[in-house]
């Protein structure tokens, strides 16, 4: 059971024990039998100055010798570092729940669900051009643990932000599943679609759309877009087997 205590006896307490003998407040609270936080919350209250909890460690800990810099084991021992790098890193991946069955698609659904009722800038433009085509797509869909930006039947489109400069090796492997899954994987980078010519935003989807009518004849919409020239780059992965093609 907890005793109580007066404001005086915590004045005392703070003054001998925490400022002169360097405890800090939780020992002084075991010590006292108080509850956690008892004296630093009064303290707080009564506007008395007490140490910081990093401060107090340092202090209890200036007795322990903790080898820094040049001096530390993993300089003096670079053969034992990798060995327990390698060691710490298998260990990660197999214990890693992203690993286990099941949990990487329960992560791109409910992702997913986030992602489409949150479209980005260019999104938005594009999905505006779709419906005015009336076209029958798909926006943020999972696919098994991926998640494309848009699904035109058996076509998926990424959209890419200046970020994907950075992450071809990924995106291949990335396309390379979705290849073996039987689905085209087209890529344009976003800003490429702006119409730069226009006064308020907007894209230049003519040769992305008829890209992708190469790829479902049937779509038959790019006719009623008008005619704009544009010279912008089209990375199409296909399947089976697995190749680039850039229009």
């Amino acid at each position: 059971m907890t005793t109580k205590i007066s404001n005086e006896e915590i004045i005392k307490l703070v003054e001998n024990d925490h400022w002169i003998h360097g405890k800090s407040l939780r020992l002084i609270e075991r010590e006292n039998n108080l509850s956690n936080d008892t004296i630093r919350k009064r303290c707080i209250s009564l506007g008395i100055k007490t140490k910081s909890r990093k401060q107090s460690i340092i202090e209890n800990e200036k007795h322990i010798d903790r080898p820094v810099g040049d001096k530390h084991w993993s300089k003096t021992n670079p053969e034992l570092l990798a060995k327990c790098a390698n060691e710490s890193s298998l260990r990660m991946k197999e214990d890693n729940p992203i690993n286990k069955d099941g949990v990487a698609e329960l992560i791109a659904e409910t992702k997913s669900k986030l992602y489409a009722v949150n479209p980005t800038f260019h999104e938005s433009l594009f999905i505006d051009i779709l419906e005015s085509l009336n076209v029958n797509y798909e926006f943020q869909i999972p696919i098994s643990k991926y998640i494309p930006d848009f699904k035109i039947g058996n076509v998926l489109i990424e959209l890419d932000g200046r970020g994907h400069a950075s992450r071809k090796a990924t995106d291949i492997i990335r396309d390379q599943f979705l290849c073996g899954l039987g689905f085209y994987v087209v890529r344009i980078n976003q800003d490429s679609l702006f119409d730069k010519r226009s006064k308020k935003p907007m894209l230049r989807p003519n040769k992305l759309i008829r890209v992708i009518e190469d790829l479902i004849p049937s779509l038959n919409v790019s006719c009623l877009l008008p005619s704009v020239t544009c010279k912008y780059r089209v990375v199409v992965r296909k399947p089976n087997p697995f190749t680039e093609v850039i229009y």
